[in-house]
């Protein structure tokens, strides 16, 4: 069974944002099991109560369907039931819902949720990229991709594929100098571009103010020195097909295979160095990659270079950064601007260069 965990402000009627309940199940596992969460199988089932219950945050988090109101845990390990809790639905997925849709409103006090079963979504494997589907969203529904197959990627079974790692060609050594780079200022991802595409992301794209858009970011990829990577990014495309909402945005299969097919119809020896995607509450500093970002960059973009541009949206404003790995978790960037004479300048990162 695949389920929607839909979420409501307090006196909406009409569901705010939808997630993948698998998605939310994981975290709440790890909060639950710990680390011993990573290396089994999570089962869970749902029992009815006399009441859906409250997580008293904040913000607070009530479970609207007693129908769905306890639920038993377990940790699955070699076949075995390794660890079993039973508790109330809303004490095991409320704190989780809590900490993200804190960050997204933080001024809102009150939210509700309910379960609702949908169709089985699916793993969708690309060559060297696998692109799960976490979330199902409100907004603009994922299409219906032709051929896929649902896969649990931890089941010990036969697949009708392999996954095979493909080797990265190695990146060109540059001298920072000579790109009028200062090696001082440089940390592990440093992100390039031409001025004419950071005034595309910043000003001159379309994008929508109602709910979150996104796509790719194509470039070239060179080094500094052997932990030093210099993505220069020299085109951005909108994602095919995608699916989004309000507060969030995802690739299907068929986004990958058309940005594989501009890829080579372009010709210019370019590589996906990235994606990109939009937020629409507000251009705070403070207001980062959501925890389902993250989730997804870890999981789909698994090169060490490869960056996630993050563009805040409020009204006509625009701010524009930049997120890759770093030793634990993934960390700010800084952003270079190339100048009239063929270097760069570093755009300011508070006001995305301007």
């Amino acid at each position: 069974m695949e389920v929607d965990l839909e979420v409501f402000r307090a006196r909406d009627k009409e569901p705010y944002c939808r997630y993948d309940f698998a998605s939310v199940l994981r975290r709440a596992a790890l909060r639950t099991f710990g680390d011993m969460a990573r290396r089994g199988k999570i089962e869970l089932t749902l029992e009815e109560a006399e009441a859906g219950g409250t997580h008293p945050g904040p913000p607070e988090v009530r479970n609207l369907v007693a129908r769905d109101g306890n639920c038993v845990l377990r940790l699955i390990q070699d076949g075995k039931t390794a660890q079993e809790v039973r508790l109330p639905t809303v004490d095991l997925v409320g704190p989780v819902l809590a900490d993200e849709l804190r960050q997204v409103r933080p001024g809102e006090r009150h939210w509700s949720f309910r379960l609702r079963q949908r169709r089985v979504t699916a793993l969708i494997v690309l060559g060297d990229k696998i692109a799960e589907q976490l979330t199902r969203l409100s907004g603009r529904p994922e299409p219906v991709i032709e051929g896929s197959m649902d896969v649990d990627p931890r089941k010990d079974r036969h697949q009708p594929f392999e996954v095979t790692q493909i080797e990265d060609q190695d990146e060109q050594l540059v001298q920072p100098a000579d790109l009028g780079l200062d090696p001082d200022q440089l940390d592990r991802v440093n992100v390039l571009m031409p001025a004419k595409i950071h005034q595309q992301l910043l000003k001159d794209m379309p994008l929508a103010t109602t709910m979150e858009e996104g796509g790719f970011l194509l470039g070239r990829v060179a080094k500094a020195d052997e932990r030093t990577h210099l993505v220069e990014i020299t085109h951005v495309t909108p994602a095919h097909r995608s699916g989004a909402g309000m507060i969030h945005f995802t690739f299907t299969g068929e986004s990958f295979l058309a940005v594989h097919r501009l890829i080579e119809e372009r010709g210019q020896a370019e590589k996906l160095v990235g994606w990109y995607h939009t937020h629409l509450l507000g251009v705070g500093i403070d207001m980062g990659l959501s925890s389902i970002d993250e989730d997804l960059h870890l999981a789909t973009f698994q090169r060490p270079w490869q960056v996630a541009a993050l563009i805040n949206i409020r009204k006509r404003d625009r701010l524009l950064r930049f997120f890759g790995r770093g030793d634990k978790d993934l960390q700010e960037y800084d952003l270079w601007i190339s100048d009239d004479s063929g270097g760069y300048r570093p755009a300011h990162p508070e006001l995305g260069g301007e």
